[in-house]
């Protein structure tokens, strides 16, 4: 079966480049390699290659910057996944697109199902909203969404790894703890797309996250527990939490964005790990990468 990942410098494209999974040709490109804007090269690169299954991991994925740029962030979330699909269909490929927990507004007390209306506040959540209905609207009904949300690794330039830098450079630290979500491994997260592409009948929309929840604060105090054990976080640093209305920005974020992943989970016949655990594996992986 042959793969095309797009977006495989980022965090899951990146364990999905490097995935061993011999029943699978994976081709993965980066934005310089296959920019998913540009139609002609979407269209060369999978009339080339005739994949079976398209993953697409590319997205503007700066939320604040997004309440700026508005029009970037419609054309790689909105006009990239059309360009996709368009592919997809004439070379009878499938896509599985990776979506967020943004697309709702956190209001809701209970975790969010797929069954639940989506009402984005921002223009990274309004953008990925209309991704995901291109493709869940498409009358091949062939595609897979699958929602995920707060993914780390031990790649710079995510919550975890930008906890590491804090604790490293200040006495104190303050983290929300007032917004409430799934932390989710991109290596686990990895792993499951790799299975929805063995599934061809797990179209539709889905979610999919690590066991457990948690607000950013606690997140916080685990990278920090778990840093100090492995000698990644000086003993005198400290984590404060704060609310929300401390850390003023461009762009609202939702108070809970707990997703319920219990569908995908079942009927991939998947026990998920609690992100506490996943979290020990990512430091050790960065420990190693230190060491």
């Amino acid at each position: 079966m042959k793969v095309v990942v797009t977006g495989s410098a980022g965090q899951v494209g990146q364990r999905l480049a490097n995935a061993g999974a011999p029943q699978l040709a994976l081709f993965p490109f980066n934005r310089a390699e296959l920019d998913i804007t540009d139609t002609d090269a979407v269209r060369r690169i999978c009339g080339e290659l005739r994949p079976d299954v398209i993953v697409n991991c590319a997205a503007y994925t700066a939320v604040d910057a997004a309440e700026k740029n508005s029009s970037v962030a419609e054309t790689i979330n909105v006009t990239g996944v059309r360009n996709l699909l368009t592919a997809a269909d004439e070379f009878d490929a499938r896509v599985i697109h990776i979506s967020t927990d943004y697309v709702f507004n956190g209001r809701q007390v209970s975790p969010y199902s797929i069954d639940d209306m989506p009402n984005p506040m921002g223009v990274y959540g309004k953008t990925k909203l209309a991704g995901e209905r291109l493709l869940l609207d498409s009358p091949t009904a062939r595609h897979t969404v699958i929602r995920t949300s707060w993914v780390y690794s031990a790649s710079p330039g995510n919550f975890l790894t930008k906890m590491i830098e804090l604790l490293n450079a200040r006495d104190e630290v303050g983290v929300v703890a007032d917004q409430f979500g799934r932390p989710t491994s991109a290596d686990s997260l990895a792993k499951a797309i790799l299975m929805f592409v063995e599934h061809p009948n797990m179209t539709g929309l889905y979610h999919w996250t690590d066991a457990g929840s948690a607000s950013w604060f606690d997140f916080a105090k685990v990278i920090e527990l778990f840093g100090r054990r492995h000698g990644l976080v000086p003993e005198h640093a400290l984590i404060v939490p704060v609310s929300t209305d401390a850390f003023p920005t461009l762009a609202k974020r939702p108070v809970n964005s707990i997703l319920c992943s219990q569908d995908a989970w079942q009927q991939l016949g998947y026990i998920p790990r609690h992100w506490i655990e996943q979290v020990e594996l990512c430091l050790l992986k960065l420990k190693q990468a230190v060491d």
